[in-house]
């Protein structure tokens, strides 16, 4: 809880932490912090992975292509990556935010 509040306060005050993209043909074996990876080959992107930025440590996984359920997009620099649209937990941390500019931004 405290691990979150240090991360809203951070985001309010331009402090927070920045993301930046990894590019990976397969599921990393582990999950860093601050890191975005995109999971497929050539521009074929199906899945991207990311640690909570609440500090839970939850793992959380977006789908970038199929028919069925939301699909999140990764546009930007691999420094500076951009999720659109938002990414709302429903379950754990229940977090809501952002990332733009490779930036968290939280919903409030």
């Amino acid at each position: 809880m405290i691990r979150r509040f240090i991360n809203w306060l951070r985001g309010l005050f331009g402090r927070a932490a920045t993301y930046r993209i990894q590019v990976l043909a397969d599921v990393p074996d582990r999950v860093d912090d601050r890191t975005l990876y995109v999971i497929g080959e050539r521009q074929n992107y199906w899945l991207a992975i990311m640690r909570c930025p609440c500090g839970c440590g939850a793992e959380i996984q977006l789908p970038l292509s199929g028919s069925d359920g939301p699909r999140w997009t990764v546009s930007g620099t691999p420094k500076a990556p951009t999720l659109t649209p938002s990414v709302h937990r429903t379950k754990g941390c229940r977090s809501h935010f952002f990332m733009r500019g490779g930036t968290i931004i939280w919903c409030r």
